[in-house]
């Protein structure tokens, strides 16, 4: 779905001066952890935006891997114009050849994507297939679980959900940034309970949700009140698991 709005995606969706972006690079600093000789994956990794920062914060070496044709050649085209070293890969987590073992598995706004459990538990095994025995995944996730009629309460953070109401496993959720000539996708809402089954199945173990941080200073700029409803109902969360290490026979 991003061939079409790869452009509009990372004008408008990476701004670093929206309220949005500026709450996920605070929480990322927040929660990412250490980085440090660490070899990291990306996965849905989109025009690169959180690899090169992966690599910017100490990683020893960063891999990519998106779908999108665009997003990848948007990805490309930042590395040629100030090369780290990261290597970027078309493909689809669903069916990706082995990359390797990481200690580090990443994936921003991916597994949102995922229409069913059979699709999230193909993402997952892609995770746990390139992840070491006792690597770390962490990943941000649209709030699937955010009630539809909160949704108008978070258009003054620039963003706009529409969703059946109640939601059921499967519903398509549309996200949109910008006015009518802006981007558009959609996530499907799967219940919590369906993501710890899907992690489960692909050895992915402890699996924890966090909400989000936002930058003392930037509330102090924008007026406590102006986060208050984010933060009471945040767009994004974060999610954290291990790949369990190989049972002793």
């Amino acid at each position: 779905m991003y061939e079409q709005i790869a452009q509009e995606y990372r004008r408008l969706v990476r701004d670093p001066n929206s309220p949005l972006c500026r709450a996920e690079a605070y929480t990322f600093q927040q929660q990412i952890g250490p980085l440090d000789g660490l070899r990291v994956l990306d996965l849905g990794c989109g025009e690169g935006f959180y690899t090169r920062q992966l690599q910017q914060r100490g990683a020893a070496a960063v891999v990519g891997v998106d779908q999108s044709p665009s997003m990848i050649a948007l990805a490309r085209e930042a590395e040629a114009k100030q090369p780290a070293g990261i290597q970027y890969h078309l493909a689809d987590v669903r069916t990706l050849e082995a990359l390797g073992q990481f200690d580090l598995v990443v994936s921003f706004f991916m597994l949102n994507h995922a229409r069913s459990y059979t699709e999230l538990a193909a993402m997952c095994r892609g995770i746990a297939a390139h992840l070491k025995e006792g690597g770390r995944f962490f990943g941000f996730n649209h709030n699937l679980e955010l009630p539809p009629a909160a949704y108008p309460l978070l258009q003054q953070y620039g963003r706009t959900h529409s969703a059946p109401d109640p939601l059921r496993e499967g519903d398509p959720i549309t996200v949109s940034y910008g006015d009518a000539a802006g981007c558009s996708f959609v996530d499907y809402y799967l219940s919590r309970a369906t993501y710890r089954a899907a992690f489960q199945s692909a050895g992915l173990e402890t699996l924890q949700w966090r909400p989000p941080d936002v930058d003392p200073v930037d509330q102090a700029r924008e007026g406590e009140t102006f986060w208050q409803t984010f933060l009471a109902y945040p767009s994004f969360v974060t999610l954290e698991a291990s790949r369990q290490h190989a049972q002793i026979p």
